[in-house]
């Protein structure tokens, strides 16, 4: 049983939950844990692989949530994007934060996460909500597939795989403006797709390329702060295309496959609800409800006009001073610009030193900035080479003609395995690419079967080697063409078994036109 009593709270829409939520109202909270949690938990285990890892950062989307709901914008209603967008960075900041020596900022947590973190959706973005958005997935399976492989790795290295456009170009060895222009033709495509009544996108493609980078979440905190600020003071942009892109990134992953979760994380996420409000109460937290109420009220407060008396009497006290001044003026005129003059080159002089002391630690800080990033660029250049070497056989796979991608997923003898196979059957190649297998014991093989209406082949019998994420399987056969193509992993305990045995570890389908 949960921490928290729900009672008639399954009826209330997202929205309503959220304005709950704004009234610290847990059993709000809770039901919307309930709906969201499967979603959420499913990516971030996509992004950083890692189920204990996930737990956490689900458990950290939620206290933010509940932190931080001030930041939600309640006239755009779409909880949906704000919450996906939410759990993405969170996963995406993990990974980043795991490859970075240091802080990645000078400013504090909050105020960092407030920055780069939280969701900074467009004004005009639409409302949406988990019902609206789930039933859009076999749309959004067909979209995704509509995209070229290319245009695929690309948008799921950067949505995913939290890699920034500058990280991709370096590790692919590919121009920046190629990758630029590949996201931003990726994300339109999915758009087109999927919107009857899309907008029209500006002629400035450099506009278009920082609008899909931004909706995406690639961008270095430079580039993303510098369109923060653009977008913040009024710089232009096409109008609801930036809302448009938020939306439908934040689509890709209800086409992921659910994960169960843990039965006692709920309770977990409740008790630390708890801890943030005894910090709350004692000050050590500030309540930022109350800080955002304190904030709209003076807003609103208009400045006093001055009484009417009160304002002669202070022209008229002016009039006098300057009167007495006059007076005076002949006898102490050059005492005062003497003394005048010498203050001037004084404080001259004061702000000259400053400015001079200023220059010099911003130089230094230059220097220092300097010798880090290239401390980081070397250590860049070196994983770009491993990464490169690394995927090699995959880049070169990819030259080959009419590429089928099939999504291989767990078998009853373990369902948390998945994969996928890249089959060309012009070339008669394909990889292989396995997750989470369980080891086997010295005398078993894994063997890959093609299922057809007449004939089973085994098309290739190994062993896991861990350094290979990628298994070649080569001499596939282009006999006569099948509707549907199917294929299996099973376990056997000789090499190049026969018949497959009963031991089905995954199995993936494809129509093949």
């Amino acid at each position: 049983m949960g921490l928290f009593n729900l009672t008639n709270y399954k009826d209330l829409s997202d929205i309503e939950l959220f304005i709950k939520i704004e009234k610290y109202d847990p059993y709000a909270l809770e039901e919307l844990y309930s709906r969201y949690s499967p979603l959420l938990y499913s990516l971030a285990a996509r992004i950083v692989n890692d189920y204990q890892i996930s737990e956490k950062i689900l458990i950290d989307t939620f206290v933010s949530l509940w932190r931080k709901i001030d930041l939600f914008d309640f006239d755009s209603g779409n909880t949906f994007t704000w919450l996906v967008t939410l759990t993405r960075n969170k996963a995406v900041e993990h990974i980043r934060a795991k490859h970075t020596d240091g802080p990645l900022s000078d400013l504090s947590d909050d105020e960092y996460e407030d920055f780069f973190i939280i969701p900074d959706l467009d004004e005009k973005i639409e409302s949406l909500d988990l019902v609206s958005a789930m039933k859009k997935r076999s749309s959004v399976e067909n979209a995704v597939n509509s995209l070229t492989e290319a245009q695929k790795y690309v948008l799921y290295l950067s949505y995913y795989d939290g890699f920034t456009v500058n990280d991709i170009a370096e590790k692919l060895n590919i121009p920046l403006t190629t990758i630029r222009s590949k996201i931003m033709i990726s994300l339109h495509s999915l758009r087109d797709n999927l919107l009857d009544d899309s907008i029209l996108a500006g002629k400035n493609n450099d506009i278009n390329e920082m609008i899909a980078a931004y909706a995406v979440g690639c961008m270095d905190n430079e580039n993303h702060s510098y369109f923060k600020k653009h977008k913040k003071t009024g710089g232009y942009l096409p109008e609801k295309q930036l809302g448009e892109l938020q939306t439908i990134i934040s689509l890709l992953p209800i086409a992921l496959n659910e994960i169960s979760i843990a039965d006692d994380l709920k309770d977990r996420l409740g008790y630390k609800l708890l801890e943030i409000h005894k910090k709350i109460l004692d000050n050590s937290l500030p309540d930022r409800r109350i800080a955002k109420n304190i904030d709209e009220t003076t807003e609103k407060k208009a400045q006093p006009p001055i009484p009417r008396v009160v304002e002669e009497q202070v022209n008229k006290n002016s009039f006098q001073e300057l009167e007495h001044v006059k007076e005076d003026a002949p006898e102490n005129l050059k005492s005062k610009l003497f003394w005048f003059f010498n203050f001037l080159l004084l404080a001259g002089l004061i702000l000259f030193s400053y400015l001079l002391s200023d220059e010099t630690s911003r130089l230094n800080e230059k220097v220092e900035s300097m010798k880090k990033q290239l401390t980081k660029i070397n250590s860049e250049t070196s994983a770009a080479k491993d990464f490169i070497t690394e995927h090699m056989g995959f880049i070169d796979f990819f030259n080959n003609p009419n590429i089928f991608v099939i999504p291989l997923v767990g078998g009853k003898e373990n369902p948390k395995s998945y994969g996928r196979f890249f089959l060309s059957l012009d070339a008669g190649e394909g990889l292989l690419e396995l997750k989470k297998m369980p080891k086997l014991s010295p005398n078993e093989y894994y063997s890959l079967w093609r299922i057809r209406k007449n004939a089973t082949q085994n098309l290739a019998s190994f062993k896991l080697v861990p350094e290979n994420k990628y298994i070649k399987i080569a001499q596939i056969t282009n006999g006569p063409r099948e509707r549907v193509l199917q294929f299996i992993l099973t376990v056997e305990s000789k090499i190049n078994a026969e018949k497959p045995s009963d031991q089905v570890y995954l199995s993936g389908k494809v129509l093949d036109p």
